[in-house]
């Protein structure tokens, strides 16, 4: 009879916790994540939001480059260009490389719009900004 009653109320805690994954569901809630692309150009400044002034203003630019690829090769095409006093790799962290570009003088974002093309980088994004062109920062 012991046998009986524990055998009972096994089936019985079984049986309640299979009725209980029954009426789960799913959150139906869709998650949209945006895949950054290679070479985009990250910067993150508060002054940043308007890069018509933010550009004009500075002459020393510190920003980060998601998966580069040779790095060396974005520097010295960076470098190479006579409006420019120093080119200079900062911290790596993870995938961000950073770069630190000062210039003789300070000039406009068209100016740096170019100088990023030249040297592969197609793509910037700017604080919490969508990922644009860099023609049409």
């Amino acid at each position: 009879m012991q046998i009986l009653r524990t055998f009972t109320l096994s089936l019985l805690l079984s049986a309640a916790a299979i009725n209980t994954h029954s009426y789960a569901q799913a959150n139906p809630a869709a998650i949209k994540t945006a895949t950054m692309p290679d070479k985009t150009i990250i910067i993150k400044h508060p002054m940043a939001n308007d890069p018509a002034t933010f550009f004009a203003t500075n002459s020393l630019i510190t920003f980060e480059i998601y998966k580069p690829g040779d790095i060396a090769k974005i520097i010295a095409a960076l470098a190479k260009d006579p409006d420019v006093v120093d080119c200079r790799m900062g911290t790596v962290t993870g995938d961000y490389y950073q770069v630190n570009l000062t210039v003789k003088v300070s000039k406009n974002k068209m100016w740096y719009g170019a100088l990023f093309k030249k040297a592969g980088l197609n793509t910037i994004k700017i604080n919490n900004n969508p990922i644009v062109d860099v023609e049409k920062m």
